[in-house]
């Protein structure tokens, strides 16, 4: 089926890219798994400015956000040019240059997979927020520890 849509953005979770688009066909937000989308074009026209939600307000608002959780990250200068591609896949939102380094907000679907990914930076990453994400590191900080000892 053809649909006109207008995209507020891109989101990697549940294992896939998801375009999230207002359809103007729906009148409503719709979630498109890019693998399932079969051909698209991009139009000519413009679509208006309207009060749309971002695509951070969006993920809030979805029915299954109970499943995401929340994390935020500074990651030092030096673990940042390690991060770029790697972020996408654990529901990469946001992005700050901060003077400590870089902020970065996530949205993840799978905080044990987050939790060993960060692990790998070692003293270069800090959690500001996230309780699940900060319990997990301890965990397998002592595991580590353990093993090696």
């Amino acid at each position: 089926m053809a649909r006109e849509i207008e995209p507020i953005g891109l989101f990697y979770y549940h294992w896939h890219w998801h375009l999230i688009a207002w359809c103007r066909l729906r009148q409503a937000y719709r979630d498109f798994r890019l693998d399932r989308v079969s051909a698209f074009s991009v139009l000519d026209q413009r679509f208006a400015t309207h009060d749309r939600l971002t695509l951070s307000e969006y993920l809030k608002e979805k029915p299954d956000a109970g499943e995401l959780v929340e994390v935020e990250v500074l990651f030092s200068e030096r673990a940042k040019i390690f991060v770029q591609e790697q972020r996408y896949q654990f529901g990469f939102v946001e992005q700050r240059e901060m003077d400590e380094g870089v902020y970065m907000r996530f949205l993840t679907h799978v905080p044990e997979y987050m939790a060993r990914w960060l692990l790998q930076y070692t003293n270069e990453v800090s959690v500001i927020s996230g309780d699940e994400i900060r319990e997990e590191l301890k965990t397998l900080s002592e595991q580590l520890a353990n093993h090696w000892l």
